[in-house]
């Protein structure tokens, strides 16, 4: 049996320290663990610590700055992905009794993704530098990097009850739930992008070059035009003479939409207006409620309470108006109100998530519930996907229709007018 020096959290988030007999690295990991503390180092006594350089320890904890944020790349789709495979190798590699910067260092190492490598990395030296590993993934999240604020919010109640290797495996599939469901939507809505695209170079192409051309021979004709060809010219040499200043239009509507959203009130509104948006607004709502039942079902089951799990939960949904609605839901519970009425005063979730609620408050199975409510929810979202492109379809050509018809009958009719008066 060696002495072994350990570094451990409980769930407050205070570090302990201290020295252990063991077997083993592993052996005295697990028994942190049976403590209901988090093994974040775990050394034989009397090494030498781990020489750093202290300007790259004062790099690694302080904020990156907004012109290193503005010139770093954002991270691809493949690095999200390797990212979450990582969080699967960290949760087995918890669940082993592997202390948590020993198993941060060693899926680096083994990682063969810079963003992902250079992201753990900066966890292990806000970790080693004494931060809680909640305070580092919030370093990372502000940053703009590989970590949302989900993975903080799960983080944070893996940390608090001392259950990471379940957080860690929670995200890992949150995230392969996010990607399966974006790669779906975006294979569903590759066809209706392509078809828009083209419609709108078709337009641009038939107002500049097509219509100026018929213009000249009604021009020529001096024939009385029908209101309809009327209205297409007059498209037509608006777009030629002010297509600097539409341009100019389109790029500041886009600045201040993006400006309008990123503001607290804007994006509350837009976050509310796309779950009643025809066709995808049901997509974004199962997503939502789907993380809602996820995040509730893993928070209870750590232990938190109602209230506590909801708070944690609000910030896992990425939907700003649910959230100011869970948010309400929180202070009514504090007030004495019971689960079910302060779900149903809600007001914007599902019947039959009101009734799991009132059927898991009576029997005290709501853990159980909500999980099968979110595979149910995952399930719905799986299907409604694949049903998007085929929905989306008829829509498409039926304004494609109205489009030919109008260009057409506001082009050739003139043409039939001048064809029956040249034939009298």
């Amino acid at each position: 049996m060696s002495a072994w020096a350990y570094r451990a959290r409980d769930a407050a988030g205070v570090v302990r320290q201290g020295v252990l007999a063991g077997g083993s690295m592993s052996a005295v990991a697990r028994e942190l663990a049976g403590m209901g503390l988090v093994p974040v180092e775990v050394k034989p006594q009397g090494a030498a610590p781990a020489r750093r350089d202290a300007a790259a320890a004062v790099r690694g904890s302080a904020a990156p700055s907004f012109l290193e944020r503005w010139r770093k790349p954002r991270p691809g789709k493949g690095a999200h992905q390797a990212f979450g495979l990582a969080l699967r190798e960290l949760a087995a590699l918890l669940r082993a009794g592997v202390p948590l910067m020993r198993a941060l260092q060693l899926v680096a190492d083994s990682s063969g993704d810079s963003a992902v490598r250079e992201t753990l990395q900066r966890l292990t030296r806000d970790l080693d530098n004494g931060h809680t590993l909640v305070a580092a993934a919030d370093r990372e999240s502000r940053a703009g990097g590989l970590v949302d604020s989900y993975d903080v919010a799960m983080l944070s109640v893996g940390e608090q009850t001392g259950r990471l290797p379940e957080a860690f495996a929670e995200l890992h599939r949150h995230r392969e739930f996010t990607r399966a469901t974006q790669e779906q939507m975006g294979a569903a809505l590759r066809y209706p992008m392509f078809v828009l695209l083209t419609c709108a170079i078709a337009l641009v192409v038939v107002n500049l070059w097509v219509i100026p051309s018929f213009a000249k021979v009604f021009a020529q004709a001096r024939a009385e035009l029908p209101a309809l060809t009327q209205l297409l010219l007059a498209m037509s040499r608006t777009m030629i003479r002010g297509w600097p200043w539409m341009l100019g239009g389109a790029a500041a509507v886009a600045w201040g939409w993006k400006h309008w959203i990123d503001s607290t009130r804007g994006r509350l509104w837009w976050d509310r207006v796309k779950l009643r948006l025809p066709v995808v607004g049901r997509i974004f709502e199962g997503i939502v409620l789907a993380r809602l039942a996820s995040s509730l079902s893993s928070s209870i089951q750590a232990g938190l309470t109602i209230t506590d799990s909801l708070a944690v939960t609000g910030r896992t949904l990425g939907n700003a108006w649910y959230e100011s609605r869970i948010a309400q839901m929180c202070g009514e519970l504090a007030r004495g109100v019971s689960i079910t009425a302060s779900a149903r005063n809600m007001g914007v979730l599902p019947n039959t998530m009101l009734q799991l609620f009132a059927i898991g408050e009576e029997s005290g199975s709501l853990e159980e519930l909500m999980r099968e409510m979110s595979h149910h929810y995952q399930g719905e979202v799986d299907s409604a996907v694949r049903r998007l492109s085929s929905t989306l379809e008829p829509i498409l050509i039926w304004f494609l229709g109205i489009g030919v018809l109008i260009l057409a009958l506001g082009i050739f009719m003139p043409m039939w007018d001048l064809g029956r008066t040249q034939i009298r």
